[in-house]
């Protein structure tokens, strides 16, 4: 009994070791790897989200990334001030402490007030309206790429989804083409399994994914603090997304080509 004991202790801490090693090796690709991460991206760049925290409980690694770049500018432009239970005015200016912690200016941060887009589960955005709000930034900043949701948004969420599906209309109608983006990248949703297997993932995220960024364990330490940024809604939840999600570690994306109206997804 005491034998058999000892081996499971074995087996499950060899299994670790090689889980640590697999992530290790990850890493070792991301750093030598040419031509594969985030960190090659150029120009000004567009971040759209749906409501305040959005940009740190899903796309921190990509922020992260972004802002320690030479070569972007990262903006962001958040289409809601998350008035769902009324704390507008609060959680914007959680937003804005979470993107200065994050390395954005607050001058690059737009949050959209519009009751067409009013955040709830429950509320359906006008496609339009997102539209209109889109060009204008991309227009008033000079934007060349835009990152956000997947057709999942992640959490599901409709205001994510929303956005996905007003950002690939544009791609579809040349309005984005016209407006001089060059590409745009959706933030890939995963399993239930891989979204909550913390910075396990980032293997599998490094070795099957074209478009990715892994984020440092000192750049996690900032996503956490940002995550904290917002403490209107740091319930108890959110320590154990904190911990457990790998959208805190890694980013994966998909990528919609602009030719003309025709867009492909790789």
């Amino acid at each position: 009994m005491l034998l058999a004991r000892s081996n499971m202790y074995l087996l499950v801490l060899f299994v670790l070791l090689l889980l640590l090693l697999v992530v290790a090796l990850s890493w070792l690709r991301v750093k030598t790897a040419a031509g594969t991460t985030l960190k090659d991206l150029t120009g000004r760049i567009l971040l759209i989200t749906a409501h305040p925290d959005d940009e740190c409980m899903f796309f921190a690694p990509t922020v992260l990334s972004l802002g320690s770049s030479v070569r972007a500018e990262l903006f962001l432009l958040c289409l809601s001030e998350g008035n769902y239970y009324g704390e507008g005015r609060v959680r914007k200016k959680e937003l804005l402490h979470s993107s200065a912690i994050l390395g954005i200016s607050g001058t690059n941060v737009e949050i959209v007030n519009d009751e067409e887009l009013a955040d709830g589960p429950r509320e359906e955005w006008s496609e339009s309206v997102i539209e209109n709000y889109i060009i204008s930034a991309v227009h008033n900043c000079t934007i060349s790429r835009i990152i956000t949701f997947d057709d999942h948004g992640v959490s599901g969420h409709p205001n994510h989804i929303a956005i996905h599906r007003a950002v690939r209309r544009m791609c579809e109608s040349e309005k984005l083409a016209a407006a001089g983006i060059q590409e745009v990248l959706l933030l890939q949703s995963t399993s239930l399994l891989r979204k909550y297997i913390s910075f396990i993932d980032a293997a599998w995220t490094s070795l099957f994914h074209r478009h990715f960024v892994l984020s440092s364990v000192d750049e996690y330490w900032l996503a956490k603090q940002a995550m904290e940024a917002h403490s209107s809604q740091y319930l108890w939840f959110r320590h154990v997304y904190v911990l457990l999600s790998r959208y805190m570690f890694a980013n994966s994306f998909t990528r919609l080509q602009i030719h003309h109206g025709n867009s492909n997804s790789t």
